[in-house]
């Protein structure tokens, strides 16, 4: 973002999928925050945005999905404002838990919808509207802290390159990242699962480094995917694509997706920023297991 430049920043979500949290990392970040804009003030609020009396150089406004339609259009009727849409989500299942979790209750339950009916018609307007948006984030497997990291990335530091690629390392048998922009298959390399003294380490482990990189088929994908990625960021960056969602699959998660992951984040880092999420790391190793276990009895 450049200094003077008037930035708007419009955020709809999922409820549970990281509204408040995102709202508080942009309050920090010193943007003036509106809440649940209703729709009767779209057209006062994007004419006083423009106006050149309005001092406020960072606005951020969330409302609610069912209501993005109408916001699109009044953006229709306003070409030269130059905008963001954040768009959330998570699965139902990641939802149903924070619900659960937190007590608290979703806005349509107090009209006497039921949660997961209330869940289904937001994930409508999520499947409606996702093209648009500039940011598209599924956060079932991301912390509070990545998640503001990614906005603090993209919105705090001027300097850098306005792209985030985030990589995401998963195994097959735990299911497909949901939101990945790209998807790539390392499972033809030599797995470090079946040696012995490997199984339980995982592809941050020097062991496991130096398994993968003796093999050819190792330096053949990084050359591969690096050039595949070249290309598309340079694209990305044309086309102001702000977050891009790379996800790199094996078996379990846990040793060649790792060390590929890494691998990416730092080749990449020198251009633009990175963001890594292991998302199934842990699950295949053995204190894992045994604490899946216990929790059974």
């Amino acid at each position: 973002m450049k200094k003077d430049e008037k930035k708007l920043v419009i955020l709809s979500s999922v409820s549970g999928a990281g509204k408040t949290t995102t709202m508080f990392a942009f309050e920090e970040m010193h943007f003036a925050i509106i809440g649940n804009l209703p729709p009767y003030l779209f057209d006062t609020f994007l004419k006083n945005h423009e106006s050149d009396k309005n001092k406020t150089n960072k606005t951020f406004v969330s409302i609610h999905l069912s209501d993005l339609g109408a916001m699109l259009e009044e953006l229709k009727k306003h070409p030269n404002l130059s905008y963001d849409l954040i768009l959330l989500t998570a699965s139902k299942q990641e939802i149903l838990n924070r619900y659960k979790f937190t007590r608290h209750a979703h806005p349509l339950q107090v009209k006497g919808v039921e949660l997961e009916d209330a869940l289904d018609k937001e994930y409508k307007y999520y499947e409606k509207y996702k093209s648009k948006a500039t940011i598209r984030l599924d956060t079932t497997d991301i912390d509070v802290a990545s998640l503001r990291k990614t906005f603090f990335m993209r919105y705090r530091d001027e300097e850098k390159a306005p792209v985030i690629l985030t990589f995401v390392s998963f195994g097959y048998k735990h299911g497909i990242p949901r939101d990945a922009d790209m998807i790539f298959d390392v499972r033809s390399i030599p797995n470090p699962y079946y040696d012995e003294k490997l199984r339980n380490l995982t592809g941050e482990d020097k062991e496991v480094i130096a398994f993968l990189t003796k093999h050819k088929e190792t330096e053949e994908y990084q050359k591969l995917i690096c050039d595949f990625l070249d290309k598309y960021i340079n694209d990305s960056l044309k086309e102001n694509r702000a977050l891009i969602n790379v996800a790199i699959g094996c078996t379990g998660g846990q040793h060649r997706s790792v060390y590929f992951v890494n691998y990416l984040a730092n080749h990449y880092a020198s251009k633009v920023q990175t963001l890594v999420i292991h998302r199934d790391k842990k699950k295949g190793s053995r204190w894992q297991v045994l604490l899946n276990e216990l929790k059974k009895i």
